[in-house]
């Protein structure tokens, strides 16, 4: 059987680097930089499912997602688009403020 590994002393350090990667993944959505905002949101899926965080792996899994797809020229990032990948990290900012 593996070994569960304790790692609620790894919390402040995922929730300040977490908070880092959201407003970097903002910021990115902001100013068009779809690799930007795709590596963050990468990073912020994958550091919240290793936590436990399941909700706020889900939405940036969902962010990741759709930048994969407009990176890879099979979506267009429209304003519509970009409103709901903007909400949905604003989402996840308030979720990590709330822990």
């Amino acid at each position: 059987m593996p070994k569960v590994t304790d790692l609620s002393s790894f919390q402040s350090l995922y929730l300040q680097t977490a908070k880092e990667n959201a407003q970097a993944l903002k910021d990115g959505l902001e100013k068009g930089d779809i690799e930007i905002a795709y590596r963050n949101a990468h990073t912020l899926k994958s550091k919240s499912f290793v936590m436990g965080y399941q909700e706020i792996g889900n939405l940036a899994k969902v962010i990741e997602d759709t930048l994969y797809n407009i990176k890879n020229n099979k979506a267009v990032l429209s304003q519509e688009t970009l409103k709901i990948l903007t909400d949905q990290t604003t989402r996840i900012e308030t979720l990590l403020f709330q822990i």
